[in-house]
């Protein structure tokens, strides 16, 4: 899959990482993280979230606030050293 990042694809193993399981939520509970963490992960999901369409984002602006903290799981998929090819430069 190309992610229109230059020298990075979506792997298989990425996949198997990053799905979606709902009775198995991969990434860390939010009952899990401190107050300030756990707005921050609100914040950040709440700017993400400001990139969809609107319906889904009405949708979102209601429930990531309401959403009880052990309700809510966190996963993000960040470079790491072993990425030294990818090149994140603008060009």
């Amino acid at each position: 899959m190309d992610l229109g990042i230059v020298g990075r694809t979506t792997t298989d193993v990425d996949r198997r990482r990053l799905r979606f399981v709902r009775s198995a939520p991969s990434g860390i509970n939010g009952a899990d993280l401190t107050g300030t963490q756990l707005g921050a992960v609100r914040e950040l999901l709440l700017h993400y979230v400001e990139t969809c369409p609107e319906e889904l984002t009405a949708q979102y602006r209601h429930s990531v606030p309401a959403e009880h903290p052990s309700a809510l799981h966190f996963a993000w998929r960040a470079v790491s050293t072993h990425d030294s090819n990818l090149n994140l430069s603008s060009t």
